[in-house]
């Protein structure tokens, strides 16, 4: 049992007359404490490596409630011990610990293993612990638990019943230690018939135990031929080359991948024994049995779970058919680049089947060909409709009738994201009806003619681009596909109407393409670059595609029609008021998509004027001490960039459709007339834009290239990268209120995270094609980007003076906290919405926090490098937030009005 030390009434009152603080007190307290208590540390071989050139720094921290907090030293003890931290890792196996010993104050009431800034596990509780057994299998792990085994344990028959019981849900059809052999066909073209990269193909495993790993395939020499289903080569079956691993029996789940490229959803250990991999559109992959099996579910089994007479009042037996799912899964092409997106099922009856608004989180399985990234999600039990959504914004709600998948193509309903479905699990279950209400006028196989013109200046004169002119067409049947488009070699003189160049006609170059009659929908496209909203394939046979502002095309007749459709074509009934659910989106929204009311998106700070450049080239104005004149800075590598000049109070853009070479002098612009060219050799470069007389000036400071990284910033935000010499790299940039896609680029590789950040982007890792970072800036600022090409983190942070390089990095909130008068005290005040928030401190390399619940209000509260995050329950208002980064302690007050 512990001792603990009893404070004497001399000592509180010497406590009183010296006026230090509870907190302050107890720290002294403790360091001068002579009492200790000793906590065993077994440390497994592989934690680290056979070296131990970490052993020096196996450190135990320790704190209690009163504010003692330290670190000790492990010392190592030169032994060894056997000891199986449970059937969860290496199936109860003993595993060998090198062992230490520390000893800690035995006022402290938790203590935490760690290596560095690597912290291993839980948290222990010294009133019951004495010691820490420490392996990294999965994550960084570390069971706690006394030194002696109890006197006491349950009964015998208790356990073995347990024990038995356990065993068997685990691994009912295996033992521990067994291997199960994946077979893995791989079709030639998923790489190139070179196979560079076939001693990278591995198999990822797991289960929930936290167990985890990779086992390598290894070729047999074989192929196979095997059909994926009608959906991929219309059922013709392809030639595998055949592979094999073994991966643990108690894995419960796998996945192929090569290197960081996954392929196809997860396969399920306990019922699939072979993978087929193929890349038809993005990394695909079947998952199945390696042998048919030789019974099915009987169809008495099936009518249990949807009987007649219920599925009766919602929807008539005639059209079950039709309605009811015929897949277990639902996709989603998230176009509008949300990052994270949920599905919400529903039915005419019920509402949050599978989970409470936003609904169920969706797994991204692919990045499709055109860019965007593919979601699937299994349909609940009982669900008939869904809608997607990234907790903000949201689709229309969607009635599951068997399409596989669904895209948007930015138009809305009502303020909702419409749908279109991009496949059907089964076609030939379509009913005979569905090929005449999408095409009534055409026979199916027939083509219909598209004219296209293309203005001189969406790409450029060259038209180097013009090979890859495509239209993208589809039906709701599962139709889609591209057409090239031809040259006509003419031209054709058209008004794109009067919100465009005041109704002045322009001169397009004329192409056409032909498409299937059965299309419903089409869309103009240059590689991944679609123009427009979407044509009706029912209505209009023209498109005239234009860049005026954004990638703009209008949707048209050849002619216009003599007569117009009546007033009662359209039914009145079109949507019965039974339909859809009136509580999709329940009334209370979480904090963490309430948007500071302080930064409103069209402030602009008074350095900012109202212009900024925009295009391939972005970088917000500031106003000089000329007037009518504003200057912007940018770094810029060797490369052509396009921009415009845009008044970000009025909208109208400026432009000159002409080409530059590093600098350009008094060139005048002119609203609407394009976008400008121009030919970075690489340096740092000052636009000055005189507002009155429209003239832009650009200067060269060619000198600096040198200090620049071969990696850059591209996207929607295009700049170069300052190397210091350490591997990390960064750069400031204005940018005005709005939205950025950006990753970094480096050669052919692109690192990012498809993560959509406000204002500031925390400590991130990002990876080789993982897709664009998004960054909603809600106001005009100075924000610098920092790369460490060391560990792959990122970080944008907004700049000004008085930055610290300390940040509050919260679930629903972040912000920089300023320097202050007072030396090591900095603070920052925000805005919050009621509820309840989790965060951090952070100085850019070390994380500071603490397992603590507060409300309202935080007084000298230590934080610690390392520990958990703080949760802060308020109620709604200004806060501010005081952080002392010489004692790390923080103070949160509510602003009184």
């Amino acid at each position: 049992m512990r001792t603990f030390k009893k404070l004497t009434a001399t000592l509180v009152a010497v406590m009183l007359v010296l006026s230090m603080c509870v907190t302050s007190f107890s720290v002294a307290a403790a360091e001068t404490s002579t009492e200790t208590k000793t906590i065993k540390v077994g440390v497994i071989s592989y934690v680290y490596d056979e070296t131990k050139a970490n052993e020096s720094s196996y450190q135990v921290h320790y704190w209690n409630n009163g504010g003692l907090s330290g670190d000790v030293t492990c010392t190592a003890l030169g032994t060894t011990e056997k000891k199986s931290v449970g059937g969860e890792y290496w199936s109860g196996s003993e595993q060998t610990f090198q062992m230490y010993e520390v000893a800690i104050p035995a006022e402290a009431t938790g203590y935490k293993f760690h290596i560095g800034d690597r912290w291993f596990g839980g948290e222990g509780d010294t009133s019951k612990d004495t010691a820490v057994y420490v392996f990294s299998y999965s994550g960084d792990k570390a069971l706690y638990a006394t030194s002696e085994e109890p006197t006491t344990t349950t009964p015998a028959t208790t356990s073995a019943t347990t024990a038995a019981t356990e065993a068997t849900t685990v691994a009912p059809t295996t033992t521990a230690g067994e291997q199960t052999t994946i077979k893995v066909g791989v079709i030639s073209f998923v790489y190139d018939d070179t196979k560079a990269s076939e001693s990278s193909y591995q198999i990822h495993y797991w289960n929930n135990g936290g167990f985890t790993g990779d086992s390598t395939c290894t070729a047999l020499g074989t192929t196979e031929k095997k059909s994926v289903g009608s959906e991929y080569w219309s059922g013709a079956e392809q030639t595998f080359q055949m592979y094999q691993a073994t991966i643990p029996a108690e894995a419960t789940g796998y996945k192929f991948h090569i290197g960081d490229r996954y392929f196809g959803g997860d396969g399920d250990a306990s019922k699939d024994t072979a993978v087929y991999v193929f890349n038809y559109s993005g990394d695909k992959a079947l998952y199945a049995t390696s042998e048919e099996p030789s019974t099915t579910e009987p169809a008495s089994t099936e009518a249990t779970t949807e009987p007649a007479s219920t599925e009766a009042t919602t929807a008539p037996a005639s059209t079950e058919a039709t309605t009811v799912p015929s897949g277990d899964t639902v996709k989603f092409t998230d176009n509008q680049n949300w990052g994270t997106v949920y599905a919400y099922f529903f039915s005419d009856t019920q509402i949050d089947i599978g989970g409470e608004w936003p609904g169920t989180q969706m797994t991204w399985y692919e990045t499709n060909e055109y860019g965007n990234n593919n979601y699937t999600v299994d349909i609940p039990e009982g669900a008939t409709k869904v809608c997607f959504t990234n907790g903000s914004d949201q689709t229309v709600n969607v009635t599951l009738d068997g399409t596989v998948g669904y895209y948007t193509d930015g138009s809305r309903t009502d303020g909702k994201l419409n749908v279109f479905g991009w496949a059907s699990v089964d076609p030939t279950t379509a009913p005979a009806t569905e090929a005449t209400t999408v095409a009534p006028t055409t026979t199916p196989g027939e083509q219909k003619t598209i004219k296209v013109g293309v203005i001189s200046f969406v790409y450029d004169e060259t038209k180097d681009s013009e090979s890859s002119y495509q239209i993208h067409y589809w039906n709701d049947g599962g139709l889609t596909g591209d057409s090239a488009c031809t040259a006509l070699g003419t031209t054709e003189s058209k008004s794109v109407g009067s919100e465009y160049w005041s109704g002045a006609e322009q001169t397009f170059q004329m192409y056409q393409a032909t498409i299937p009659a059965e299309a419903t929908g089409y869309m103009f496209h240059i590689g991944d670059r679609y123009f427009g909203e979407k044509g009706d394939a029912t209505k209009t046979n023209a498109v005239y595609v234009f860049n005026y502002s954004g990638d703009k095309a209008l949707y048209d007749t050849f002619v216009e029609p003599t007569t117009v459709a009546p007033t009662t074509a359209e039914p009145t009934t079109v949507a019965p008021t039974t339909a859809e659910p009136t509580t999709v989106a329940p009334t209370t929204v979480a904090p963490t998509t309430v948007e500071p009311t302080t930064a409103p998106a069209t402030t602009q700070p008074s350095e900012f004027s109202a212009y900024a450049v925009k295009g391939d080239i972005t970088a917000a104005f500031k106003d000089s001490d000329t007037a009518n004149v504003v200057t912007a800075t940018v770094d810029l590598t060797a490369g052509t960039y396009k921009f415009i000049v845009q008044n970000t109070t009025t909208g109208v853009k400026y432009g000159r459709k002409s080409e530059y070479t590093d600098t350009a002098t008094k060139a005048l612009f002119g609203a609407n007339w394009g976008y400008c060219t121009f030919t970075a050799t690489g340096g740092t470069y000052t636009f000055t834009y005189n507002t009155k007389a429209n003239a832009l000036t650009i200067t060269c400071d060619s000198s600096t290239a040198s200090s620049f990284s071969s990696m850059k910033l591209k996207g929607h935000v295009s700049m170069a990268l300052k190397d210091d010499g350490t591997g990390v790299i960064k750069n400031t940039i204005d940018l005005p209120a709005g939205v950025y896609n950006f990753g970094i680029a480096d050669g052919d590789n692109f690192y990012g995270r498809m993560t959509t950040y406000t204002d500031i982007m925390p400590k991130s890792i990002v990876g080789n094609r993982w897709g664009f970072c998004k960054l909603n800036v809600t106001k005009t600022s100075t924000f610098e980007f920092t790369y460490d090409t060391n560990t792959k983190y990122m970080t944008v942070l907004p700049k000004s003076a008085n930055d610290s390089n300390y940040t509050v990095m919260g679930d629903g909130f972040a912000m920089v906290l300023k320097n202050t008068d007072t030396e090591n005290v900095v603070e920052e005040t925000v805005t919050l919405a009621e509820g309840t928030y989790t965060f951090k401190i952070s100085d850019g390399t070390v994380s500071y926090g603490r397992k603590a619940t507060y409300t309202d209000e935080i007084s000298k509260a230590m934080f610690g490098k390392g520990w958990d995050s703080c949760t802060l329950n308020v109620t709604g208002g200004d806060y501010t937030f005081t952080f002392n980064t010489k004692t790390n302690t923080l103070n949160v007050a509510k602003v009184v009005a």
